[in-house]
């Protein structure tokens, strides 16, 4: 029985420094994209040691999610379903007949408080969000501007809108745009024939978990004191 316990020990224990490690050692993310067609294809891979502890999530449809979790070096393949299928009944009975219209419209009234309420729950989640925003909001930015970089290696798209006039009037602001400020990585071509939304996307993320935690640590403690009656 003590050396099960110290086996447990020694399991927690390395549990414990890996995710102490782990808080300083950047998390890293690469993501690429594109949406071409109505079709979708996508690839975001997630670690902190790459190909020893993280996670790559991948899209080759719209109907499925793939996952590949490492683990101390060990895969994980994983497959998700993106979408739901209704399934049909195998007894091959008839399915039950729709509910008349003003059965449906009484239930939702019994159902669906009145608007005025709704109104007034809204306002107060806004008006709360919104104080929390002003209290804290040193904190957020703090995260945002120190622990958290963002960088786009490209980002490509072939844009044309419903009237071609529309499109030119947009590919005009573009390219004035451009006259101020060029952007290397952006690139946008202008489609006068027909509407479509091509998109071609590379991105890096990096954050400093140790920064994001102790800011996050001093946010609940802040809150935590101000609570207190």
């Amino acid at each position: 029985m003590i050396i099960i316990l110290y086996i447990l020990g020694g399991i927690l224990l390395f549990l414990l420094l890996l995710l102490l490690a782990l808080l300083f050692i950047p998390l890293k993310s690469h993501i690429s994209g594109e949406y071409r067609e109505n079709n979708a294809r996508a690839r975001m891979e997630i670690f902190w040691i790459k190909y020893v502890l993280g996670a790559r999530f991948r899209i080759a449809d719209l109907e499925h999610l793939h996952v590949r979790i490492w683990f101390l070096g060990i895969p994980v393949p994983l497959r998700l379903p993106l979408t739901h299928k209704k399934q049909v009944p195998e007894t091959g009975e008839a399915e039950k007949p729709p509910e008349p219209r003003f059965v449906r419209e009484e239930e939702a009234k019994k159902e669906t408080p009145p608007i005025h309420k709704r109104l007034n729950r809204l306002e107060q989640t806004k008006g709360k969000l919104l104080s929390l925003w002003q209290e804290y909001q040193g904190y957020l930015r703090k995260i945002y501007v120190r622990y958290i970089t963002f960088s786009f290696g490209s980002l490509s798209a072939r844009i044309g809108l419903k009237e071609p006039s529309d499109t030119g009037m947009a590919a005009a602001v573009y390219y004035n745009l451009m006259i101020i400020r060029r952007i290397s990585e952006l690139s946008i071509q202008w489609d006068f024939e027909r509407p479509r939304l091509d998109l071609a996307l590379k991105a890096k993320i990096t954050m400093k978990l140790y920064g994001i935690f102790f800011t996050l640590l001093q946010v609940y403690m802040k809150y935590k004191k101000e609570a207190k009656p």
